[in-house]
């Protein structure tokens, strides 16, 4: 398996596996974006690089990881995953991991304090594997979305 960054025509494995992340939570929801909008996103961020997307390919997309580089007063630049999926076939393979693996090392390279993420708590197995890359869960905050239209 190779990682690598997104390109275009990319866009419906991208909206596939992420689907697959909100099939997961168990929630009412669907994607509004098309394979065309997420070419679209992919052909700007190529050239801006607003967000990043890593591939997990062999032999096709077998998972992904979208993040960004923000910014926090307390501890400086960190690296914030929106997205990391993997394909429902692929699961407990490794491809998560070896993303994970890849993104501490953006971390390293970059300088980067940290690795922030959001799981719904329906999500048990994201849970659980997140617990097991390191991380901890921190039920002092809540999630607020703004939703602007």
């Amino acid at each position: 398996m190779k990682l690598r960054e997104a390109e275009i025509g990319d866009g419906a494995a991208i909206l596939d596996l992420c689907q697959g992340i909100i099939d997961a939570e168990g929630i009412e929801a669907e994607i509004e974006l098309t394979p065309t909008d997420v070419e679209k996103y992919l052909a700007m961020n190529m050239k801006d690089r607003p967000f990043r997307c890593l591939i997990a390919d062999d032999d096709g997309v077998k998972g992904i990881a979208l993040w960004q580089q923000l910014f926090s007063f307390e501890v400086g630049p960190v690296l914030y995953v929106e997205s990391l999926a993997v394909d429902q076939n692929t699961r407990n393979t490794g491809v998560g991991s070896t993303l994970m693996d890849e993104l501490k090392a953006i971390c390293q390279r970059e300088k980067y304090s940290s690795i922030y993420l959001n799981v719904h708590k329906n999500n048990l197995s994201a849970r659980s594997f997140y617990l097991k890359q390191g991380g901890e869960i921190d039920d002092g905050w809540d999630f607020v979305e703004i939703t602007v239209r």
